[in-house]
């Protein structure tokens, strides 16, 4: 069996405790082994280790793993990451350290750049304090009566330094919301309901 190569095996295991929020340390709750032929991580639990393989993970450790190897080697070669809905499975908690990566100068040096899209209003931020992205940097998307996609900057709104930025998008004030209606959704209910005893 081929034994990885020790720094690249080193740089993916500081990698996934970084990206977990965890110090740069082995205390962290999982840690990595590459082995040649696939992943498997293994967790720590009162009983001891526990080997899993990346078949038995939850979808949300699945497609935070598969970050890793893009995040690496954008944060490395100072590229462009794109990622489609990039909240859809992993804990919003390591999402925003994703994002926070990409947005120090200590962690990513060469100025790579993380482009994604997201339903997430935390990321967004309520407070100066634990606003992660800039408002600079927030885009929305609005869907058209003839079915095209407007797309507008978050600072053509010319939003106060202050502004309660993931409140106000869920109020809809910046507009970049599905139209919802409670009578229609219980009308489609009541009939889904109906249709099924008859």
């Amino acid at each position: 069996m081929i034994e990885p190569d020790p720094a690249v095996r080193e740089r993916v295991q500081r990698a996934v405790r970084i990206l977990a929020g965890q110090e740069d340390d082995n205390d962290g709750p999982e840690s990595v082994d590459v082995a040649p032929f696939g992943v498997k991580l293994t967790h720590r639990s009162a009983e001891g280790d526990i080997e899993m393989g990346h078949e038995d993970e939850s979808f949300g450790t699945q497609v935070w793993f598969g970050l890793v190897g893009p995040v690496i080697k954008a944060i490395t070669d100072g590229a462009v990451l794109l990622a489609d809905e990039l909240d859809s499975s992993p804990h919003p908690a390591l999402v925003a350290q994703l994002v926070c990566l990409f947005q120090s100068q200590e962690t990513n040096p060469r100025r790579a750049q993380l482009i994604f899209n997201s339903h997430d209003s935390a990321l967004l931020g309520d407070t100066v304090g634990d606003q992660i992205i800039g408002r600079d940097q927030i885009w929305f998307t609005e869907k058209r009566d003839d079915g095209s996609s407007r797309l507008y900057a978050l600072s053509d709104l010319a939003p106060r330094k202050e502004e309660a930025i993931g409140r106000r998008y869920l109020a809809g004030r910046y507009g970049a919301t599905p139209i919802l209606s409670r009578q229609q959704f219980a009308e489609t209910a009541s009939s889904a309901v109906a249709g099924d005893r008859g």
